[in-house]
């Protein structure tokens, strides 16, 4: 009978966990693993803070007067390590006033969407995961369209009505891109499949941002 209940409690925790997965509930499981994992927390090399946030937001040298107003409409939440990778999610030590919804971003490019936060770790839906999705609430009602440039080995957004241009590299995901919090990465009108370039780059150090 008692290996009965340890198998239904089992079952029913991770019936729980999957559901709190997909719904954002809480989780126990990765609360646990933060506490453990909490005196491991690498210090961050605050050097790089201006060179992730100049590389992501203000040296893009496609930015134009025309679409400039994005930059100002994005707040900084701050820099973060990241703690491990997987094929949907990627996750990465809390920061303060961290919240569901946020964008993960490195110096090449958008990473991922914040999907579960706990007091030390974060959980951030991965931008190659194959639910990838960009929910409604980072999205602006006034967006372009706009798609992917690539030139030479950096990665650059534009407007696909003003720039031909050709696909280098890509993988397909679920979901849809606009823009979310001022970083411009493109929309696919069916809403359905969206085309990344496969040499996003995994860095240890990122960057959250949130839309005003």
């Amino acid at each position: 009978m008692n290996k009965q209940k340890y198998i239904l409690f089992l079952l029913l925790f991770f019936i729980y966990e999957l559901v709190g997965m997909k719904y954002n509930l809480f989780s126990p499981s990765l609360t646990i693993l933060s506490t453990i994992t909490l005196q491991n927390k690498p210090q961050i090399n605050t050097e790089n803070y201006e060179k992730l946030i100049k590389k992501i937001i203000y040296s893009n040298p496609l930015y134009n007067s025309r679409i400039s107003n994005y930059l100002y409409s994005v707040d900084i939440i701050g820099i973060t390590t990241v703690i491990s990778y997987t094929n949907e999610y990627f996750y990465i030590w809390t920061i303060k006033d961290t919240k569901p919804f946020d964008v993960v971003a490195n110096e090449d490019n958008f990473l991922g969407i914040v999907e579960q936060v706990t007091p030390k770790i974060t959980r951030v839906r991965y931008i190659y995961s194959n639910s990838f999705q960009i929910p409604a609430k980072v999205i602006s009602n006034d967006d372009e369209i706009l798609g992917f440039i690539k030139t030479s080995s950096k990665i650059y957004f534009y407007p696909l009505k003003e720039s031909k241009f050709e696909l280098y590299s890509e993988v397909q995901t679920a979901g849809q891109f606009n823009i979310p919090a001022g970083i411009i990465i493109g929309i696919i009108y069916n809403n359905r499949e969206v085309k990344i370039f496969k040499d996003i780059q995994k860095t240890d150090q990122v960057v959250v941002i949130r839309k005003k």
